[in-house]
């Protein structure tokens, strides 16, 4: 198996270097390929529903993506992205949700502080809204809870 080249730095500056020290990740199609392997080509996932959720007190920025196959990629303003699967019933209820979702226009910014910017993105769509009509607030909420969680 062919050797994996990690840096281009001389010896003497690995030795001294702190980030040298460690080893950069080396991921699993790296690893294949080095095997003369092919690694499996991923599928590209298709997005149902998107939430972006911006400003507050705490000066959020909150995504929430997903997906049709029911997981979803979860990132707040800090800490690692996570990818939660939603269980079938929450994503019949989401889609039930969905159905009576009606995006409407874009909301101008209100004058004050201290305001969340909500913005959707369905069917390629999206739409910012700073209050939420009745019909964005179940998704809405759907979506803020695996925010929480």
């Amino acid at each position: 198996m062919p050797a994996l080249v990690t840096g281009c730095a001389s010896p003497a500056a690995r030795a001294t270097s702190p980030q040298a020290r460690q080893a950069p990740p080396v991921t699993r199609a790296v690893v294949l390929e080095a095997a003369g392997q092919r690694p499996a080509v991923q599928k590209k996932r298709t997005s149902l529903i998107r939430l972006r959720r911006q400003g507050g007190f705490v000066g959020a920025d909150d995504r929430v993506t997903i997906y049709t196959d029911g997981c979803a990629v979860v990132k707040h303003r800090t800490g690692p992205a996570r990818e939660p699967c939603l269980a079938a019933h929450d994503i019949r209820a989401l889609r039930g949700d969905l159905g009576r979702l009606r995006l409407g226009r874009s909301q101008p910014e209100p004058p004050g502080a201290d305001m969340y910017k909500h913005t959707l993105t369905y069917h390629g769509r999206s739409v910012v809204r700073y209050t939420l009509p009745p019909t964005w607030s179940p998704v809405v909420r759907r979506l803020e809870k695996l925010l929480s969680l």
